[in-house]
């Protein structure tokens, strides 16, 4: 009777033994849980690297524009068609290639 006891004693802890090993590969807060909690952690990171060299980038683009007024100048005139004050504007007809000038050839 020994062995039949210890038989199921021996069954019953394997059993137990699978079953938490079960639960820790697919069970709530498991290795598969783990990894992609992992995965989702390094594309955070990523994001969070690409952020930070976009917003290294706009702040020199903002410290270009507020220190450099032909940054923006240019822009102002030819698009704009602004001017300084006191400034006199002569407006050409356009070319006949349909309004393109002579850099087009550069």
């Amino acid at each position: 009777m020994r062995k039949n006891g210890l038989k199921i004693v021996l069954l019953s802890a394997l059993a137990i033994w699978m079953a938490v090993g079960v639960a820790a590969i697919w069970g709530k807060g498991g290795y598969k849980d783990i990894k992609i909690a992992r995965q989702k952690a390094e594309e955070i990171s990523r994001d969070v690297e690409r952020l930070k060299s976009e917003n290294q980038a706009l702040k020199l683009e903002i410290t270009r524009l507020e220190t450099s007024p032909s940054v923006y100048e240019i822009p102002a005139r030819e698009k704009l068609l602004m001017k300084k004050p006191g400034e006199i504007v002569i407006y050409l007809p356009p070319d006949e290639n349909g309004g393109k000038s002579a850099e087009k050839g550069r």
